[in-house]
Parts: structure tokens; C-alpha cells; sequence
């Protein structure tokens, strides 16, 4: 089914457009500051720090503006590798995983609470080591439990509505979140690249280069996550069967993931 055939059907395009509006939503939530921030505070660290600035990417852009979503995305990512870690340690946590349908909810309910702790101890070191360096347009500890609470709420916010899209979109919710962040952010870093090699002369050279290989990357991309094995499968000889008359499981050996 192509992907015209996919929109003519009223309930995938409800999807898509259920998608892209929460897309939108984690956009705007990625822009809007938290009250009492100077937003411009943490900027020059962000930019001279390239682990800073890939963090800074995956928020979309609202980490180093210490917007509401500033610590959304990145907590609960950072949290569900740590319940996928821990269930190394914890056989009881294992046993949850494999519990089908019910342990994955379990699992999602886990990472949400341990997001939220993570964005808690984010916030809260934060707000106290540079608070009185000038994070605050007022330092005092109503601005630091005003901060906090609107960086928790922004986390739940987030984690919510990735979870909408898996329920009632298109795709996983996270992944079509962190996508759109780092997504957001290729415009302004093209311009940002373009001016910095104009100063020499070769700003136009310079982005013919870039667009060619980002086109050979996303074609190699795309190249790799096609690529299927076929496992053969042994049949009775009273026919092939009827759901794979090929008589082979095709199986995804390069599945993109978050």
C-alpha cells in the first residue's frame, strides 16, 4: 500500500494529523521559558561544549533556553536505560519485562516516576549551583520551587504526550519527539554553517558539500534499515503456508531505534 493509498483512509489520516499536532505541542512547550529564568544564561556553555550541545539537540533546542521541556525528553530516555539496566540486577524487574502487554505498562509507569526523579535532582542542582550566579532574574526559594515545578511539569507534559501518539498516532511517541528535536534544529545549524564559511568565500561551495553528503547519509541510512534476512522455513509437503506461501520469515537486521 503506498503511502497515497494510506492517506486516503480516514482513520490514518486522523493519526497523522493527531501526530503532528502533539509534534506541535512539544514544540512550543521546547520554546516557552521558565518564569524568572535569564534564558540566555546558559547559552555560551552550551555552545562551547560539544557534549553539552548534543544533549541541547536531543531537547530540541530548550535546555540551553531552560525552557518548560528543558529536561523532558532526555529524562525519560536517560530513564528507561536505567530500568533496562537495572533489570540486570533485579530478577523481580525482569520477570516484569517478560509479563507481555501488562509488564510493559508496568515498565512505562516505572520510567515515568524515575524521569520525573531524574528531572527533580536535574532541576535542583541546577537552580541551587547557579542560582545565585545569576540563572534567576531574583534568587530566592520561591524562584527555585517555581523553576522545579515548571521543569516536572514539562517532563510529565512531554512524557504524556509521546505516550498519546503510540495510543492514538502514528509511530513511537518518543522517538517521533526526539526526531522532531534534532529535526528543529537542522535549519538553524545549516545557516549557522553557511555564515561561518561565507567569512572565507566558500559559504556556497561549502553547503553544496553538505547537502551532497547529508543525502548519501540518509540514502545509506535508509539502505541499511531495508535490509531483511530471510530465514527459511521447513514446511510439510502438504503445501506452503498459508500465510507466507514464499516459504520464508523475513526478518529486519537493521532496525532503526530511538
Amino acid at each position: 500500500m503506498t503511502f497515497i493509498n494510506l492517506l486516503k483512509d480516514s482513520e490514518t489520516k486522523k493519526r497523522l494529523l493527531f501526530t503532528i499536532f502533539i509534534l506541535a505541542v512539544c514544540y512550543l512547550l521546547a520554546k516557552i521559558p521558565v518564569y524568572g529564568i535569564k534564558t540566555d544564561f546558559l547559552a555560551e556553555l552550551f555552545a562551547s561544549s560539544s557534549i553539552t550541545g548534543f544533549m541541547d539537540t536531543m531537547a530540541g533546542g530548550s535546555f540551553s533556553q531552560l525552557a518548560v521541556a528543558g529536561f523532558g525528553i532526555t529524562s525519560y530516555i536517560t530513564a528507561t536505560i536505567v530500568v533496562q539496566l537495572l533489570s540486570v540486577v533485579f530478577p523481580k524487574l525482569e520477570k516484569i519485562q517478560r509479563d507481555g502487554e501488562r509488564g510493559r505498562k508496568q515498565i512505562e509507569k516505572i520510567s515515568f516516576v524515575l524521569a520525573l526523579l531524574i528531572t527533580l535532582i536535574g532541576s535542583l542542582s541546577l537552580s541551587i549551583a547557579y542560582g545565585s550566579s545569576g540563572l534567576f532574574e531574583h534568587y530566592s526559594a520561591l524562584s527555585i520551587v517555581i523553576a522545579v515545578v515548571s521543569w516536572l511539569a514539562g517532563t510529565a507534559a512531554i512524557v504524556l504526550l509521546a505516550r498519546s501518539i503510540e495510543d492514538h498516532g502514528v509511530g513511537n511517541g518518543t522517538s517521533m519527539v526526539l526526531g522532531m528535536n534534532i529535526m528543529s534544529r537542522i535549519p538553524g545549524n545549516i545557516i549557522n554553517f553557511y555564515n561561518e564559511e561565507s567569512d572565507s568565500g566558500q559559504g556556497v561551495i561549502a553547503l553544496c558539500i553538505l547537502t551532497v553528503c547529508l543525502y548519501l547519509f540518509y540514502m545509506i541510512t535508509i539502505y541499511l534499515q531495508k535490509g531483511m534476512l530471510n530465514i527459511p522455513l521447513l514446511q510439510t509437503k502438504k503445501g506452503a503456508s498459508i500465510m507466507n506461501n514464499a516459504g520464508v520469515l523475513p526478518v529486519s537486521v537493521n532496525v532503526a531505534n530511538v
